[in-house]
């Protein structure tokens, strides 16, 4: 297996925090069953959800495409207050990755779209909610990116 998921994964929280949710944006930590936000307006989440390779796999370790999640965490579901609620946070974290380039030097870059987006839970006060970014080999775009 070549892939490295670290820089990747660092690539995607990054993204996250730029774009405009409010939320502080971090990796998924080791326990998320007992994840707790502290910020006041909410979190998101990022975690390596897998990877398929091309078959037979000897040909290529590159992967064909990669998939992370991510959990947004929200105290209201609309705008309140002048804060966005769990859509609008859903909506902005799913236009940054639509169309988002990472990589590692192992594989080289992925473009990544968002995928099946759903409510997960409503946990500590907090709704939550999730989508699945799919991110596929730089040179097999299946979107343009985001201007």
């Amino acid at each position: 297996m070549e892939l490295d998921v670290q820089p990747i994964e660092d690539a995607i929280v990054a993204a996250l925090a730029a774009a405009g949710t409010g939320r502080k944006a971090e990796p998924c930590p080791e326990d998320p069953e007992s994840f707790v936000p502290s910020n006041v307006r909410g979190h998101l989440l990022a975690s390596w959800a897998g990877a398929d390779w091309p078959k037979p796999a000897e040909i290529d370790l590159r992967p064909d495409r990669v998939a992370f999640d991510i959990q947004v965490f929200a105290k209201s579901l609309r705008t309140k207050g002048g804060h966005g609620g769990a859509y609008e946070a859903v909506r902005l974290a799913s236009k940054a990755m639509a169309g988002f380039e990472a990589g590692d030097p192992l594989t080289g870059s992925f473009v990544f779209r968002p995928d099946n987006a759903r409510y997960i839970d409503r946990r500590g006060g907090y709704w939550v909610y999730g989508f699945r970014v799919i991110g596929t080999r730089g040179d097999e775009v299946l979107i343009p990116k985001q201007t």
